[in-house]
């Protein structure tokens, strides 16, 4: 079961970074005002541009948004190359369930950090979003999961001397 686990996890960054990209273009978890080189202008009538003007950041004759990190390529790039490195992982493992453990280890800490960059309404508990919070549990249960991988690597290891 944890072999199928690993080969299903290895590909998951990749259709995640696919999605980010269809974000990306349709606007949806767009990033919040920026003034860096990277900055993304959104036309009128996208979920960017709504979202300036309810704050009133904007008005309604405004042809374009103001300036907004482009989150969901920071997070499809990030997403390459966790796929990159979780399929290296694949290819070397010595034991089952050592992808799913690096994903569940790599890629709520990503998430973590880009919910920070996020300028679309979403639900707070705290200072922290629902993803970050979800995204603490996952990692917690990538810590559980490494520490028993751990040890059952050495049981076995010791077993075989």
């Amino acid at each position: 079961m944890l072999s199928f686990a690993d080969f299903v996890v290895s590909a998951l960054p990749m259709g995640h970074a696919l999605g980010r990209i269809g974000c990306f273009l349709n606007g949806c978890c767009h990033g919040m005002i920026c003034s860096s080189f990277l900055g993304v202008k959104y036309p009128a009538n996208t979920l960017p541009w709504h979202r300036q003007l309810e704050l009133g950041l904007i008005d309604r004759f405004t042809a374009r948004t103001m300036p907004v990190h482009p989150v969901q390529l920071y997070e499809s790039i990030f997403n390459i190359f966790l796929y990159l490195f979780l399929m290296y992982v694949y290819t070397r493992r010595k034991m089952s369930g050592i992808v799913i453990t690096a994903y569940l280890l790599l890629y709520p800490l990503g998430r973590f950090i880009f919910e920070f960059f996020r300028g679309d309404e979403r639900l707070h508990v705290g200072h922290f979003t629902m993803a970050q919070w979800f995204s603490v549990l996952l990692f917690a249960i990538g810590l559980i999961s490494g520490i028993r991988l751990l040890y059952l690597y050495a049981r076995r290891d010791k077993t075989q001397i």
